[in-house]
């Protein structure tokens, strides 16, 4: 039987809530959910990134696995290791060139997967809330534009807001 496990994802930010539910099935990876919670913000999931279990308060507790997009993982853990009950949180500290950004993951619902729901459609954004910060700034899309670096903005929705 296939499980589909929804995520609350908040981004931290002092000023606004932010979130996305994200469904995804329980066989499938940490970097699959990494991918899946990036593309739900828009965000370039092409730099490293680190998932941590945590405590009741958020506080990072231990590294569950570092992901580096460059590098195929021969041990992708699938989330059916780690994730065992509603509520269960853990957070992805996503840091791409100097800049860093904190993912707050609760598990808010395990439910059946229906007929209709592929593997190549899953992770899923379900619902949004609030817009996220931008990725990049004015400047560094107008770099991008002058040629430097295009490898950066690649695959990218939306850029700036």
């Amino acid at each position: 039987m296939r499980i589909v496990l929804r995520f609350r994802i908040q981004i931290e930010d002092d000023n606004h809530i932010i979130y996305r539910d994200v469904d995804i099935l329980n066989a499938q990876s940490l970097k699959a959910l990494a991918i899946g919670l990036l593309d739900a913000f828009d965000f370039d999931p092409s730099f490293e990134g680190r998932f941590y279990t945590t405590d009741e308060e958020w506080r990072m507790l231990t590294l569950i696995q570092s992901l580096i997009p460059s590098v195929e993982e021969a041990n992708e853990i699938p989330l059916n290791k780690i994730i065992q009950f509603p509520g269960q949180k853990l957070f992805f500290l996503y840091e791409p060139e100097g800049k860093a950004w904190g993912f707050q993951l609760s598990l808010m619902k395990v439910s059946k997967a229906n007929a209709a729901q592929t593997i190549e459609q899953l992770p899923i954004c379900v619902n949004r809330q609030g817009i996220p910060p931008a990725q990049y700034t004015a400047a560094e899309v107008e770099q991008n534009r002058l040629g430097f670096k295009p490898e950066k903005l690649l695959n990218i929705r939306s850029a700036i807001r």
